[in-house]
């Protein structure tokens, strides 16, 4: 946010005034000690976006018949309130779960795994309750 600046309300000649002042000077041009404040505002707006899709067929044996399905964009970390980059595919038919995060500042790549679908346990809803 800029400084305001501030013109006569009268004759809207630029005054070189604070206008916190709790006594206003004439204008010079003027007399008046009408004042207009003008304010510029600017912000920023991130968007962000998250992407998903399924494949599913009805002869495709397993939950829901889906045989693929793939999520790319913006994730929030609940623990850190950071936002990343995620990639996630999950192939049934060929056998493969592929995930990576990433750090949009930095590029780096905070968690990368990619294996065959029968090995990727473990994790999520499969995980062990305590």
């Amino acid at each position: 946010m800029s400084a305001p600046n501030v013109q006569c309300g009268n004759c809207e000649s630029p005054l070189d005034e604070d206008r916190n002042e709790p006594h206003r000077q004439p204008c010079p041009g003027c007399g008046s000690t009408r004042r207009i404040f003008n304010l510029a505002v600017a912000e920023t707006i991130h968007f962000r976006q998250m992407l998903g899709m399924k494949i599913s067929n009805p002869s495709f044996a397993g939950k829901g018949h889906i045989r693929a399905e793939q999520l790319a964009g913006d994730e929030l970390h609940r623990k850190t309130r950071k936002w990343f980059k995620k990639e996630r595919v999950i192939d049934r038919e060929n056998d493969r779960y592929f995930e990576k995060i990433t750090d949009p500042e930095t590029g780096q790549v905070i968690h990368h795994c990619d294996e065959p679908l029968t090995q990727h346990s473990g994790h999520g809803t499969a995980r062990k309750q305590k």
